[in-house]
């Protein structure tokens, strides 16, 4: 072993850190009792009863006895070859951050929150009493965080886009911005509370079932930008040739929902409910069923298509 990847073996408390050294058996008492006030779930707490149990082996193999900030991270580099999925990579540096902030005598936090994301105080209303409809619901204290996170995410991310309000939220916004969070499983805390603001009375529209049930592969913001929609949408509103009420009702569909070509291709007018103003068809790739609304725009520029 060479010296490097050799921690120090048996730093006495008060070595010279802003971390105190500590025995892994206390601190691990002391997160267990963190983890049941905070009401982590079975699952995690199982995780982290794991990594506790390969960190106690590898102290020991190395004849470490307190542990230090540096042993964490000595141990995280070591998991970091092991554990070759990126979740598993992410309870260790959980676990870790965790450790540390005890052996810091701090606050125990989150160790996604070195460098928050902010959002505007529009924002920030609307998620503060979302999450506290939540609670009521019965939503526990762990789920709170995450849907937290992820709201928080998907505002900052309309924020870039120049979204500064929930009332300024448009469908093409709705896709782009959720398209663009990574876990997969944010995808319902972004409905929820889309559902919400229009329940609510923030926005007029239900964008809720335009959410992406999937990533898409495109990174944000390698995308349109707004500015290059808009001009897109102008151009096919400009255009006088045969095809111009057709052209610009397949335009419209296309920005303000984001649907499949093959899908947009075998719409008609069956599949628009101008009473109620809804578009619902199955979709060819996956014949999931799509019920969303039917937005003014589009239901005049179908109209004037069709008639």
């Amino acid at each position: 072993m060479g010296k490097e990847d050799n921690p120090r073996i048996s730093q006495p408390p008060g070595h010279e850190s802003k971390y105190e050294a500590r025995k892994l058996i206390d601190l691990n008492l002391e997160l267990q009792q963190f983890l049941s006030a905070s009401k982590y779930s079975d699952g995690r707490i199982r995780e982290f009863n794991h990594e506790f149990s390969l960190l106690n082996a590898y102290m020991k193999k190395h004849g470490i006895i307190y542990y230090t900030d540096e042993v964490g991270e000595s141990f995280r580099s070591m998991r970091a070859e092991s554990a070759k999925s990126r979740t598993r990579q992410s309870v260790v540096s959980s676990y870790i951050h965790k450790l540390n902030c005890l052996c810091e005598r701090a606050s125990i936090t989150n160790h996604y929150a070195k460098n928050p994301k902010s959002i505007n105080q529009n924002y920030e209303t609307l998620l503060t009493k979302y999450l506290e409809e939540c609670a009521l619901r019965g939503n526990s204290d762990a789920t709170l965080r995450k849907k937290k996170r992820y709201v928080i995410d998907f505002f900052h991310t309309l924020q870039i886009s120049g979204c500064n309000s929930i009332e300024a939220l448009s469908p093409e916004l709705v896709i782009r911005a959720s398209a663009a969070q990574t876990p997969q499983n944010s995808r319902n805390s972004i409905k929820g509370i889309l559902r919400y603001a229009f329940e609510s009375g923030y926005v007029k529209c239900d964008y809720s079932p335009i959410v992406p049930k999937k990533r898409i592969t495109q990174h944000f913001p390698t995308v349109y930008s707004v500015e290059e929609l808009k001009k897109m949408e102008s151009v096919a509103r400009e255009q006088n040739h045969p095809c111009a009420k057709r052209d610009l009702a397949i335009v419209l569909i296309s920005l303000r929902y984001g649907f499949r070509s093959g899908d947009i291709r075998t719409l008609s007018i069956s599949n628009f409910d101008l009473n109620l103003n809804r578009i619902s068809f199955a979709q060819q790739k996956t014949s999931e069923p799509v019920d969303v609304p039917l937005y003014p725009e589009v239901k005049d520029a179908v109209l004037k298509y069709y008639h």
